[in-house]
Formats: structure tokens, C-alpha cells, sequence
């Protein structure tokens, strides 16, 4: 049951809110009520109550009042205004402090038991991310190896029958009880926690590899057609712990290079043809060879990775290793260019698939081996509207490719005009866009953290934890306890 508090100062109005809905049919329970705005205030205050219906006129303290109050401490009850006629407008200017929704006096019977149905699903929902951001709080000390992976077995209630564990990262799933319920019948022991939007990770006890297995049971199931599973190698809790959740982690976005949803097994691959293509494409930049760099990055290259099925870490080698030639032998230009180091979580945010990614990198060593000398001097009239378009929309996707073909302006261009005109790279400046709005709603909101990221555009809560922690140098749940009063 959820439980839920009346305030009205009208003894009359309060009767007639608490007989207008089926409480108990709905999931819910009428634990307090009062008319006195003090007394309620001291309720909000220090009880714990999942909804609060208020009336927003009331003497002396008004409904808002106590709403703007309850949300400067913190408070995360729902509230659902209650008003008159008249106080219609003055409602309206309630829903400013994340208030869930308002009803109008005399209260309709059937359209306030339609707010419960939606309020008991909004709630139930509420409280699954909750649980889920607490396990991702724990997993942090997990893979930091500050609680012993056993131990999150054991709060469970399960006793680890083997030495061994896997982890496993499925991406795109709207629901995760059809993989639950095949984990169940095979008698695996198993933690899951949802580390994103649509995707969850599992850390399973096993006595041996569990991918073929599995891979058979989701084939027979039909699950791989609409979503993505990375399975990282054998472990057991002497390993590095963070490096065998990136195995999983990365493995689950290799559909990047291939184009196509499945379960993908984290493994290293035998890199001799991919670094013999590296010093051909070296030696080509080093002569100033367009049409063999071109050649290379966006024909030779591309088929190595679907011959021999190279993965995304091989990816990553190929690029990091140019950028630091690149950084090597072009040091002053290269500052104008949005490439920089970047791991696999970087490139698979930054780039539709393995194709842009190629043609991106491509036209950025052709502008380099230029010069510049090829600017769309003509394209500075739409990079004004390109800036507008990123301000506006920094909390959805926006890739370097996609900017390109939509305002008419070479992606190394783009990359060159950010510099100049913000003195950042596309990258750092949505970067930057995102953080600030993150911290002010941490410190402005009492959402939860994987909401927030939610509303700054990163679909995956624990990877936009960490990113966060990286720019500000503490958690965003720390950053919200401390920020308030010591950050700006």
C-alpha cells in the first residue's frame, strides 16, 4: 500500500477528498489528515508518506508554501493539488515545484480514481528506479572491491555454490523477465540491476562458461532479434572486477561494427593484419597519400573488421594509436579537431556505426594532410543556426555525422568553427551543456539521479555517474548532499 496524507483547512473539503476515491482498491492508504497548515507542515516534514493531497489556498501557510518547503529539504512525496475554481491559475503556478498533478473542487469521482491508477503506476516505477540506483551505489563498491562480490550474493539470501561469475550486459530490453525466467530455469544463481533505460546487467555464480548455453535458449526463445548481449570472460573475485564489467559492457555494443542485434562473447582477437593496415595508413599520412588514406579508412579497413570479425576493442587500438601519431606530427592542428583519445563508450555515443565512424575519421586526416585550405568559408552562416540546434536539443543524440549532412557542413569544419567561435571541441561544449544542467537539477529538483540523466540525454544511469564524477570530481548522490551548500 502507498500511503497518503490529506491536508485542507476546510473540515468539509478534507471529508470530501477522503470519500472520493477507492483508497484501498487502488493500492492506497489514508494515514494522516489534517486541517492545520502547521500541523501539516510538521507531517510533511518527518513522515515518510509516498503522496500528499493539498489544498493550495489555506491561512496563513499556503499549499505552496509547504510544497516549496518540502522540496528545499528534500522531500520526495508526490503532491497532488487540490483547488477551486477560482485558484485555478494560482494551481497552475503549483506544477513549477514537480508537483505530480491537480484536481478541481467538487472532485470528480471516476477522473480522481483515474489520477490513483496513474499515480499507483508512476509510484511502482519510482520505486524499481530507486532500487535499482541503490544496487548501482553498490556495484561501484563491488568493482572497486570494497564489498566482496559475495556479499551482494549473500544479502540476497543465496549462498555462492562456485568460485567463479560472469557478467552479462543486455541492451534494448523493454521488459527483462523473459531473461529472467530462463536464468531461473536453468537453477543459475543471479543478481540483476538496471543500469540504464532498457538495459540491464546480470552478475551470474557459475562453475563454466555460460554463452553457448544461454545463446541456445534465447535462439529458442526469439529474444536476440531485439536487443543486444555482451557476455565478458570467466572471472572470480581475485580478478580486476571493473575490467570484467567493461568486457561485457563493450561486448554488448558490438553491434556497432556489425550492424546487426545478437549475443556477442568479449574476446581478444589476433590484431597482426590490423596493425600492419595501422603502419600502412601511417606511412600514407607520412607522404601525404589522400587516395591511399581514403582507400584505407574507409575501404580496406572495413572489411578486415567483417573477414576476420574483428571487435569494438580492436576498433578502439586502431583509433587511439593514430590519434597519438596524429598528436605526435600535427600537435598545433590537431587542437582544432574534435579527435582526441576515447574508449568504446566514447566512439559508440560520438558515431552512428563502424561506417560514420571511418568516413568521420577519414575527412579529419584529409583536412589535417590540407591544411584547412578547403573551408566552406560559405558554411559560417549555418554553423550559427548548428550552435542554435545543439543548445536546444543537447539532451538528445546528436553525432558529429547527422550534425553534418543536416546544416550542410563538412563534420572537420564543424569541428574547426566550435573551436573558434567557443574555444571547445563539439564534444567538450555538449559536454559542458549537459553537466551544468545535470548539477542544477541535482541541486534545484529532488529527482532521482537516473531521472536527471535521463533528462540530459544519457540513457545509461551508470555510465552518466561516472562521467559525472570525472567532470566534477564527486558522485552526483554526493555532489546533491554537498553541493548545495560548498559547489557553485
Amino acid at each position: 500500500m502507498f500511503s497518503v496524507l490529506l491536508i485542507d483547512d476546510e473540515p468539509w473539503a478534507l471529508r470530501g477528498i477522503e470519500r472520493s476515491f477507492h483508497w484501498e482498491d487502488k493500492g492506497f492508504s489514508v494515514i494522516g489528515k489534517t486541517t492545520d497548515p502547521f500541523d501539516a507542515l510538521e507531517l510533511v516534514m518527518n513522515r515518510r508518506v509516498d503522496v500528499i493531497f493539498i489544498d493550495v489556498r489555506m491561512p496563513e501557510l499556503s499549499g505552496i508554501d509547504i510544497i516549496k518547503k518540502a522540496r528545499a529539504a528534500n522531500i520526495s512525496s508526490e503532491f497532488v493539488i487540490v483547488s477551486g475554481y477560482s485558484e485555478f491559475d494560482y494551481a497552475k503556478n503549483a506544477m513549477r515545484y514537480d508537483v505530480y498533478d491537480y484536481l478541481l473542487k467538487p472532485i470528480d469521482v471516476q477522473e480522481g480514481n483515474e489520477l490513483l491508477e496513474r499515480l499507483s503506476l508512476y509510484l511502482k516505477e519510482k520505486q524499481n528506479i530507486e532500487r535499482y540506483t541503490l544496487k548501482l551505489s553498490y556495484l561501484d563498491r563491488i568493482l572497486s572491491k570494497e564489498v566482496a562480490i559475495e556479499a551482494m550474493f549473500q544479502e540476497k539470501g543465496v549462498i555462492c555454490s562456485y568460485d567463479k561469475f560472469q557478467f552479462v550486459m543486455i541492451d534494448g530490453l523493454t521488459t527483462h523477465f523473459d531473461i529472467k525466467c530462463i536464468l531461473d530455469s536453468k537453477d543459475i544463481e543471479f543478481i540483476d540491476m538496471k543500469t540504464g533505460e532498457n538495459k540491464y546487467l546480470y552478475i551470474i555464480n557459475c562453475r563454466e562458461d555460460i554463452s553457448n548455453s544461454f545463446q541456445k535458449k534465447l535462439i529458442q526463445e526469439k529474444l536476440l532479434a531485439n536487443c543486444n548481449i555482451g557476455i565478458g570472460t570467466l572471472f572470480d573475485s581475485s580478478d580486476n572486477l571493473f575490467d570484467k564489467f567493461r568486457e561485457a559492457d563493450e561486448a554488448s555494443y558490438n553491434s556497432f561494427i556489425t550492424g546487426e542485434n545478437g549475443l556477442y562473447c568479449y574476446r581478444e582477437n589476433d590484431r597482426k593484419n590490423l596493425v600492419i593496415l595501422l603502419k600502412r595508413l601511417i606511412v600514407a599520412i607520412d607522404q601525404k597519400n589522400q587516395d591511399m588514406v581514403q582507400k584505407i579508412l574507409t575501404g580496406e579497413l572495413l572489411n578486415l573488421f567483417k573477414v576476420e570479425k574483428l571487435n569494438l576493442s580492436d576498433l578502439v587500438f586502431f583509433y587511439n594509436q593514430i590519434i597519438s601519431y596524429l598528436n605526435y606530427e600535427y600537435y598545433s592542428r590537431m587542437r582544432n579537431i574534435d579527435l582526441s583519445f576515447m574508449d568504446y563508450e566514447q566512439i559508440v555515443k560520438q558515431f552512428t556505426n563502424i561506417n560514420s565512424f571511418c568516413k568521420v575519421l577519414c575527412d579529419s586526416i584529409l583536412y589535417l594532410l590540407d591544411e584547412g585550405k578547403n573551408r566552406q568559408e560559405s558554411a559560417n552562416e549555418n554553423f550559427k543556426e548548428l550552435l542554435e540546434y545543439v543548445n536546444l536539443n543537447y539532451n538528445q543524440t546528436i553525432r558529429l555525422d547527422d550534425l553534418s549532412s543536416q546544416f550542410y557542413i563538412s563534420p572537420t569544419y564543424i569541428c574547426d568553427l566550435f573551436r573558434k567561435h567557443t574555444d571547445r571541441t563539439l564534444t567538450e561544449y555538449i559536454l559542458d551543456l549537459r553537466m551544468t544542467e545535470a548539477s542544477a537539477m541535482l541541486k534545484g529538483t529532488d529527482m532521482l539521479v537516473s531521472q536527471i540523466a535521463s533528462k540530459v540525454g544519457y540513457n545509461d544511469y551508470y555510465y552518466f555517474s561516472r562521467l559525472f564524477k570525472k567532470y566534477y570530481g564527486i558522485s552526483p548522490t554526493e555532489y546533491r548532499e554537498k553541493g548545495r551548500e560548498h559547489y557553485v
